[in-house]
């Protein structure tokens, strides 16, 4: 990816009515897209909603020929008006009965995690099985050993099952490509042995760093029968599509006895605060003309702005860090925005993206203090504090 920070400079303004932003680079997404079309021409690639559902991000996607993948039914219906007659795969656990007979009405391919899911769906539809493949090294990500919840093992089906599509999932981030392998291969055994198979679903979770080329050689030596055509074999990349492709920067707000604290912490990379064992993001520091910071370096601390003692997304090597420069956290396009927290009610920030031209496009204006109000139902609260009139309790002279 280009140096985004030099091509924001005197572009994006940080300051007190927006001190962070996420910027995607378009440029990075279509060429990383292009990279698993490319791997896999006959496939159908779907992206992971769930990875970051923005509407101007789908409509690049859907003109890129893919389809979307929904955990949910708000999910799915993001996708569905922005990107009218895309593919969405409907893979939530947990459909309820008029979720399913609205997804069926309008045409989306449903997966059921389960036996009893299976028969509330009256149209061909895949069936999620468990290939078993084992944990990664991330187990709250991973989904294919005994103890999963999602899907039926795929070695103790019913000898007379038949179902439209066999749909499989092993996790994200944690999983290596050889148990993505396996697991295909695994679905491939129960597709040739029922004869009514019309497609095979492999899922996603490669790793971010992966490279597709290397995904779709293992394929072809491990699982031959996916490219005769057979089948339709869709994909479901999230994390390794978009991860790398975007940044988020944020002013330094305080820095005092080597805690620089920033607008982004626990709300946006809840996974690295909670579980910073299994995740961690780079961090850079920057003046405040996003130039990279030069002297002589000390280990900083970068905080958070929520109130509690762990919000802490880790150190950064760099001169003092003063108010007024920025953070800039690397490898954010994907499993952080759409996971922020409610803690401590902050607004969500703008997301923008920037093509190779240098035109920035508006994904997202985030939320105001109005939008916040709203949420939580103080309808009555004013949208922006007016400092004229003293606030309710004041004491004045």
């Amino acid at each position: 990816m280009a140096e985004l920070a030099a091509r924001l400079a005197g572009r994006l303004r940080l300051d007190d009515e927006t001190p962070s932003a996420v910027v995607y680079d378009l440029g990075a997404v279509q060429r990383r897209a292009r990279e698993l079309r490319d791997a896999l021409p006959a496939f159908h690639h779907c992206l992971a909603l769930k990875a970051a559902p923005y509407a101007a991000l789908l409509r690049r996607f859907a003109g890129w020929g893919y389809g979307f993948e929904a955990a949910s039914m708000p999910e799915g219906l993001v996708a569905h008006r922005a990107c009218p007659g895309a593919t969405i795969l409907y893979d939530s656990p947990a459909k309820t009965r008029l979720e399913i007979e609205r997804a069926q009405a309008l045409g989306w391919v449903l997966s059921a995690n389960s036996l009893d899911e299976l028969a509330r769906i009256s149209v061909p539809c895949s069936l999620r099985v468990n290939t078993l493949v084992g944990a990664g090294t991330i187990a709250a990500t991973s989904v294919a050993d005994a103890r999963s919840r999602f899907g039926e093992p795929h070695d103790a089906l019913p000898a007379d099952l038949a179902c439209a599509g066999w749909h499989a999932h092993v996790g994200s981030q944690g999983c290596s490509i050889d148990q993505l392998v396996l697991s295909a291969r695994r679905l491939v055994d129960l597709a040739r042995s029922r004869p009514a198979t019309r497609w095979i679903n492999l899922g996603g979770g490669l790793p971010a760093q992966a490279r597709y080329a290397d995904y779709a050689a293992a394929l072809a030596r491990a699982v031959p029968e996916l490219f005769e055509g057979r089948w339709t074999v869709y994909t479901e990349m999230g994390r390794s599509l978009l991860a790398d492709a975007a940044r988020a920067y944020s002013r330094v707000e305080y820095a005092r006895r080597g805690v620089a604290t920033i607008h982004l912490g626990a709300d946006f990379l809840l996974r690295r605060v909670y579980r910073p064992q299994d995740w961690s993001y780079p961090l850079r520091a920057l003046g405040p003309d996003y130039a990279p910071r030069q002297g002589p370096a000390l280990a900083q601390t970068i905080a958070g702005p929520l109130c509690f003692a762990g919000d802490l997304l880790g150190s950064v090597d760099a001169p003092t860090l003063v108010e007024g420069d920025i953070v800039e956290i690397g490898g954010v396009g994907a499993y952080t925005m759409s996971m922020w927290s409610r803690h401590c009610s902050r607004a969500m920030p703008p997301v923008y993206g920037i093509d190779d031209a240098g035109e920035i496009l508006t994904l997202s204006e985030g939320e105001t203090e109005r939008d916040i109000a709203r949420l939580w139902r103080a309808a009555a609260a004013p949208a922006v504090f007016d400092a004229s009139s003293p606030p309710t309790g004041a004491l004045i002279d």
